[in-house]
């Protein structure tokens, strides 16, 4: 059972019933969905706040079909200080795009990132600067209502399902749980390598996935760890025995249990800071972590953050103390159990064919 506020039911049920009459409006035709028939657009969402996955999930879609279809993102770009449509450069920083596009523009260089809080006008002015493109994903978008996706692709943590959740702010939906009935595929992350088909059956029964929908299930694939750009390991980096090593780990994100665990298995010991969702560092913050990594007597030791919590780093005043660490990042990427990724194929491959 999720961690829940037992005091904050009532305000709960006061949220719960504006969601309600918010997408009753929607059903029965009083506010309007926008479709497009000139390009796929497919949503990646969730109905909780954070920590399903859903980076690591627009970034195996751009992966997998950026190279067959003219492919862009569309992002709300949470925390940037700008407003309006924007097309990410490289040269952004996350406080003008985000921390998530900023990813997305650094990885991808032969995707379209752009960002806009309005979805409907974000998608016109996509097609507006590049009327070439085939496929739009939209990052976090399920409860943006204004736009119809073609796809919708619901996100779910297996170790904080949705149905095992309450709403806001007792607990931390941010919808009820009969509006998974919009998805069109459920992805449930963060499983374990080996899937049970046992295991996948009840979890199918408990979140009572309908015959229309397409339930899959993906795991953690941790790549090699990189050192942070402009980071004194990438300038001088040091031969590291992980087994015999001790690693300051600090993240920003949603759910960190993850990538401790992993931090945990790669390392003889570790030392654990942690921050909020999107966390902006600052100068104090690195001074700390950089004190901890002084303070440890051993000569085998370094830092390691997670791939989003690199980009917030890449800003002109951190950048002096970033040249003094010897920092790295763990990308992750999703893969999936059961030929999942043909699912994915089948879909979008028809959903194109239709254009």
């Amino acid at each position: 059972m999720a961690d829940t506020k037992l005091y904050l039911f009532p305000l709960s049920l006061l949220y719960g019933a504006g969601i309600r009459i918010r997408n009753f409006a929607y059903k029965v035709g009083i506010c309007k969905e926008k479709s497009f028939d000139n390009v796929v657009v497919i949503g990646v969402g969730n109905l909780s706040v954070g920590g399903t996955g859903k980076t690591p999930m627009v970034e195996y879609l751009v992966e997998h079909f950026s190279d067959k279809y003219k492919t862009a993102i569309l992002s709300r770009g949470y925390g940037r200080k700008t407003k309006g449509f924007r097309v990410c450069k490289a040269t952004d920083t996350y406080k003008e795009i985000g921390d998530e596009p900023l990813q997305y523009v650094c990885k991808y260089p032969n995707v379209h990132v752009t960002v806009h809080e309005n979805r409907v006008h974000g998608i016109n002015n996509i097609l507006k600067h590049f009327p070439d493109t085939q496929l739009i994903i939209l990052d976090d978008s399920y409860q943006h209502r204004r736009v119809k996706p073609a796809l919708n692709i619901l996100m779910t943590n297996y170790y904080h399902p949705y149905n095992n959740d309450f709403l806001l702010p007792a607990g931390m939906l941010r919808e009820h749980i009969s509006n998974s009935n919009r998805a069109d595929i459920i992805v449930v992350t963060n499983c374990d390598k080996v899937m049970s088909p046992i295991l996948a059956r009840d979890l199918r029964n408990s979140l009572k996935v309908a015959e229309n929908q397409d339930l899959l299930f993906s795991h953690i694939n941790y790549s090699d760890i990189l050192p942070v750009p402009n980071s004194l390991a990438e300038s001088s980096p040091q031969v590291i025995d992980k087994k015999y090593c001790t690693a300051i780990v600090f993240s920003g994100v949603a759910q960190n249990y993850p990538f401790v665990h992993k931090a945990k298995n790669l390392f003889n010991d570790i030392d654990v800071l942690e921050f909020k969702d999107h966390y902006e560092y600052t100068v104090n913050d690195l001074k700390k972590i950089k004190k901890m990594y002084d303070d440890n007597y051993g000569n085998k030791k370094f830092i390691l953050t997670t791939e989003k919590d690199m980009r917030r780093l890449q800003t002109p005043e951190l950048q002096p103390i970033i040249k003094t660490m010897q920092l790295y990042y763990l990308p992750i990427k999703p893969e999936f159990s059961f030929d999942g990724d043909k699912i994915i194929e089948k879909r979008i491959d028809g959903l194109i064919a239709k254009l």
